[in-house]
């Protein structure tokens, strides 16, 4: 849930071999919506290639035509969540300003947030790929580009006296970081919905709609502001 920078993948992960491209483009775009829906569902190594195949009406042979093996296939569906989820933070940008950075954090949880309701099978797919046991040189990238960026986001903070001075950076790096990719989680347990379940049925979306998610942010930004001694009077 950070910005457009938390998503930007320096090179190719992979791509599927031409006879895949050499598909129309609604029978791609079937395969591709099944193996996102097995994969952002399951854990990897409980995504069954099968399904797949089964709900794609292809065989097992003609994937295989199509890309090297499931990892190759994964890695696939984890460079288009991404990009789509790049390509709606960026339509938001104009509008993140991070003249006082408490300000423009929340912005960005909330926009994260907004993507995660529109999309939730993207996002838990990235979830996955960036908690699970299958993180790849690549997806390492990905994470550390993620901490680059918050990295840098704090030390302007700091120079601007937004920030303490003794704040141990690369420990709110972990920390911010960590709060991104959870509080989807959080939002979706608030609404009692499961988040590794059926998030994505519009009834259980329309139920999280219903949270002031903006104001859930602001809270947990006022939290990380003011901290959690009581104030001296």
């Amino acid at each position: 849930m950070l910005s457009c920078d938390h998503l930007v993948i320096l090179e190719v992960i992979t791509l599927p071999k031409q006879t895949f491209f050499n598909l129309d483009v609604k029978k791609r775009k079937t395969i591709e919506m099944f193996a996102l829906e097995e994969f952002s569902t399951h854990s990897f190594n409980e995504a069954s290639v099968n399904t797949i195949i089964k709900k794609s009406k292809i065989s097992k042979g003609s994937l295989y035509q199509y890309f090297d093996d499931k990892v190759d296939l994964y890695l696939y569906l984890i460079e288009i969540s991404a990009q789509v989820k790049l390509e709606f933070l960026k339509n938001c940008e104009p509008n993140t300003k991070f003249d006082d950075f408490f300000e423009g954090f929340t912005q960005l949880m909330i926009k994260g947030s907004e993507f995660d309701l529109c999309n939730p099978l993207h996002s838990k797919l990235l979830y996955h790929a960036l908690n699970g046991p299958l993180v790849d040189k690549s997806l390492e990238k990905m994470k550390a580009l993620s901490g680059q960026y918050l990295l840098q986001l704090l030390k302007t903070a700091v120079k601007r006296q937004q920030l303490r001075e003794d704040v141990n950076l690369e420990l709110m790096v972990f920390f911010l970081n960590t709060l991104a990719t959870e509080f989807a989680k959080y939002a979706a347990a608030k609404a009692g919905v499961d988040y590794f379940g059926d998030i994505y049925h519009p009834q259980n979306i329309g139920r999280i709609k219903k949270l002031d998610l903006p104001m859930i942010v602001e809270e947990l930004m006022k939290l990380i502001k003011d901290g959690l001694a009581p104030v001296n009077n």
